[in-house]
């Protein structure tokens, strides 16, 4: 949000092609929907479906998501049935990208966290520190009960 408002120079805020329209949260009494508001930004507490509902919604067109990987399967399909772009900055789908390895590693990452309790940011870095690669799939429930082994010792 803070990046969007300082790049935006023109009257409308679009220079860099930009514009702050509104935030969405699920705490009316979190720090960054209050920044938001105090920042002239419109704000809602009630997650996508509050956004959806603002008026404000018919000028999105892009949608930056951190929330959190359950939480963006839904607000993903329920963005998308809206014919909106969404950019999913969760910290899995990031922690890809740090870890250098597939998105086809995410789902199984995923189900190997909660099955077995252990962060799926902690399974991705470890496939990347083991050089795992496409096609090896089946080794992530290894690497999470390996993860489960150390945090139970």
């Amino acid at each position: 949000m803070i990046k969007v408002l300082r790049a935006g120079g023109d009257a409308d805020g679009t220079t860099v092609g930009l514009r702050m329209v509104a935030m969405a949260g699920i705490d009316p009494a979190s720090d960054g929907l209050a920044r938001a508001r105090r920042l002239g930004v419109a704000t809602t507490a009630e997650g996508v479906d509050g956004l959806v509902a603002m008026p404000e919604f018919a000028d999105i067109d892009l949608v930056f998501d951190a929330t959190s990987a359950g939480a963006h399967r839904h607000n993903d399909a329920v963005l998308r049935r809206h014919g909106r772009t969404v950019v999913d900055l969760t910290p899995a789908t990031l922690s890809l990208g740090y870890a250098g390895v597939y998105s086809s590693f995410l789902r199984h990452a995923e189900r190997a966290s909660a099955r077995y309790g252990v962060d799926v940011r902690s399974i991705l870095v470890e496939l990347g520190r083991r050089r795992m690669v496409g096609g090896q799939e089946d080794m992530i429930v290894d690497v999470a009960l390996d993860l489960a082994g150390q945090e139970d010792s």
